[in-house]
């Protein structure tokens, strides 16, 4: 039998990742976890390697990290991995020497611009705009530069827009569309629906340094947040989810569109998500009005896709989303009449706007996007503490 390629040390550096978050107690849980995340890189053609079997996967973290040189931990592994290695303490004073030696600071134009903080006048030996703290509670000593303030200033902008009409509760598990529906998350669905930031996902080396200084002067700043992100962020996006999925079922079923153009008398693209999102704007209103909706010939300059014969239903204000669009006659069952699909669609889309805008489950999805947005205030906070750290505001 041949014997398989020893791992990349990007596969490496992957579970040393996972087994420094999750914990070497546990290692039965260290491998799927890895399992699951080589599993998700393959589906999105960013890895092209095997899973090792769980020896290998023991070696490397009980032994491979080892044998690396200080210097190279220092300079290619994310300070929370430094922890698996058996001279942790050196090599902490190893990188404090070489940080030291070559921190260099962001210009005060680039302090500002990032953080909002405006221009100080410098105290002598102090670089303008950036305080020094007192000794007690200065940072440790890190690597901060324009990068990461940065990232540190989007990772606060996209926790704070984080809310039940982000493109990610669009974005079911086996549906048939495609969906460009602007998001500041990242969902993934296999074994399990997982929902983290997408600057996490993109950048996952340096959101991981990142989230480590900041347990600087943060503690508990990085596990908390992803146990925020597991516990409640998930769960948030899933129940969205479930909702826009049972409005999709409900309005295939009352029209016979389906989400393909290759079926019944047309497609159904965007009533789900239309529905939905009125639901959400007029559920507190006792009498919520109809919705706006127009039928018009298809416009063939706008989507070029529909058959000229095709009549499109759209919002009033909102020419280029749309809802579906077909031709043909149907039998409207709830009525016992035949009709042109269109006409249903039209009047069941109407009928599921005015449901969903008084059901509880939307009530619900309100009040637990309060208290997913209550929750995320110690994460802002320490985030906005971060920046003050580096720039005096």
């Amino acid at each position: 039998m041949p014997r398989k390629p020893e791992p990349s040390f990007g596969l490496k550096l992957i579970i040393w990742d996972i087994a420094a978050t999750t914990g070497t107690e546990n290692f039965s849980a260290i491998y799927r976890e890895v399992d699951q995340r080589l599993e998700e890189l393959r589906r999105e053609g960013k890895l092209f390697e095997d899973t090792p079997d769980q020896r290998k996967v023991h070696d490397i973290i009980e032994l491979d990290i080892q044998r690396l040189t200080r210097e190279v931990v220092v300079a290619k592994l994310p300070p929370h991995v430094w922890r698996l290695r058996h001279d942790y303490e050196e090599i902490k004073q190893l990188a404090k020497g070489s940080i030291e030696a070559k921190r260099e600071a962001p210009r005060e134009d680039d302090l500002a611009k990032i953080s909002g903080v405006g221009k100080e006048k410098a105290k002598p030996g102090e670089m303008a705009g950036v305080a020094s703290p007192p000794e007690s509670k200065r940072p440790l000593q890190v690597l901060v530069g324009r990068d990461v303030l940065e990232l540190a200033s989007a990772f606060k902008n996209d926790l704070s827009e984080i809310d039940a009409l982000d493109g990610a509760v669009y974005q079911l598990h086996g549906d048939p569309w495609t969906s460009d529906i602007p998001s500041v998350l990242h969902v993934s669905h296999y074994p399990e629906l997982k929902v983290v930031l997408a600057i996490e996902h993109e950048q996952p080396g340096q959101f991981l340094l990142l989230t480590e200084q900041v347990e600087a002067i943060s503690p508990g700043f990085r596990v908390n947040f992803r146990e925020w992100e597991r516990r409640s962020l998930t769960p948030f996006v899933g129940g969205c989810q479930e909702i826009i999925r049972e409005i999709w079922y409900k309005a295939r079923e009352g029209t016979g569109l389906e989400m393909s153009h290759d079926r019944g008398y047309g497609l159904l693209l965007n009533v789900p998500l239309f529905v939905y999102r009125f639901a959400l704007k007029r559920c507190a209103e006792s009498s919520p009005a109809q919705p706006d909706l127009e039928l018009n010939p298809a416009d063939v300059d706008r989507f070029p896709y529909l058959p000229p014969h095709y009549r499109q239903l759209t919002g009033r204000g909102e020419p280029d989303l749309l809802l579906a669009a077909g031709s043909g006659p149907v039998v409207n069952h709830s009525r016992g009449i035949t009709t042109d699909v269109m006409d249903l669609c039209k009047l069941v889309t109407t009928e599921l706007c005015q449901l969903y805008a008084q059901d509880d489950k939307i009530r619900e999805i309100v009040r637990e996007q309060e208290a997913l947005q209550k929750e995320r205030e110690p994460f802002l906070k320490a985030l906005s503490d971060f920046l003050r750290s580096f720039t005096g505001g």
